[in-house]
């Protein structure tokens, strides 16, 4: 069996950024293949492909990995004609790993089509973009017998791409998730809950858990895992947005009056 990887005019080195494959075969038949991906869903998406003249395809083979550590089958199929799919889960593209040399392992998407007795490969690049947000408002607070008091709230969003080097489409953005904080500077000062939203599709606030052992003990922190697959064509979400729901202060007669504003603190996602 003869793979087809070696380059001339009609069947280049094989090029991760190419959206359409050309091979000329010993018949003299010009073979086209046009890739894309499609994540409407992401733990079944589809690398679509399609050969030109309706060809047989006696298998059609999905991989993922690389040249170095080798290629692990995402899916395969027999027996096609013409045009077909292969499916492959999108949370696994990116994730880290490392050999043991501790450098990061980098994984990619090969198609394997099996025409005529001869192996055509076809390489993808597939990567996980990661994406972390930060911004910090001040919380503004006034009491009696305490006076104006003001406060860092900070927000942080984190979020994924999934970029191909195909034409691709679905869901292939996912908000990770969200983290909160408010320095309160003193033991006098606490922190009310805190909520999270995100903007304008995102649907309702959610309550964030507190997070206790991290960094300053006079700082409250929150989280909160969305997890959330989005289609950034369908779906606008372009910003996040934390709320807490005010600040408090305990004196040696109780709870003094007054209280906080502008308790809100957002972030662009873009």
């Amino acid at each position: 069996m003869k793979r087809m990887y070696q380059p001339s005019d009609f069947c280049p080195s094989p090029d991760p950024t190419a959206t359409a494959f050309f091979w000329r075969s010993k018949e003299d038949t010009l073979l086209k293949v046009d890739l894309d991906v499609d994540a409407t869903t992401p733990s079944a998406s589809k690398l679509n492909f399609y050969v030109s003249d309706s060809i047989p395809i006696s298998k059609a083979t999905l991989l993922r990995g690389n040249e170095n550590i080798g290629w692990l089958q995402e899916d395969e199929k027999l027996n096609l004609v013409g045009n077909g799919f292969l499916t492959f889960d999108q949370n696994s593209i990116g994730i880290l790993e490392f050999d043991e040399n501790n450098s990061q392992i980098d994984r990619d998407l090969k198609l394997e089509l099996t025409i005529a007795g001869n192996i055509i490969e076809l390489p993808i690049i597939a990567d996980r973009v990661y994406h972390s947000k930060d911004a910090v408002e001040l919380i503004t607070g006034f009491w009696i017998d305490v006076g104006a008091r003001f406060f860092n709230h900070t927000i942080r969003e984190t979020y994924s791409d999934y970029v191909y080097s195909v034409p691709a489409s679905g869901k292939l953005r996912k908000l990770i998730s969200s983290y909160a904080s408010v320095n309160l500077g003193s033991s006098q000062f606490s922190a009310g809950t805190e909520s999270h939203k995100y903007n304008p599709d995102g649907g309702p606030s959610q309550n964030m858990s507190t997070q206790s052992g991290l960094g300053d003990p006079n700082t409250v922190y929150w989280t909160n895992h969305s997890n959330l697959w989005i289609d950034k064509f369908e779906t606008t979400i372009n910003e996040g947005v934390c709320t807490n729901s005010g600040i408090n202060v305990l004196t040696g007669t109780g709870s003094a009056f007054g209280g906080s504003t502008n308790n809100s603190v957002d972030v662009t996602i873009d």
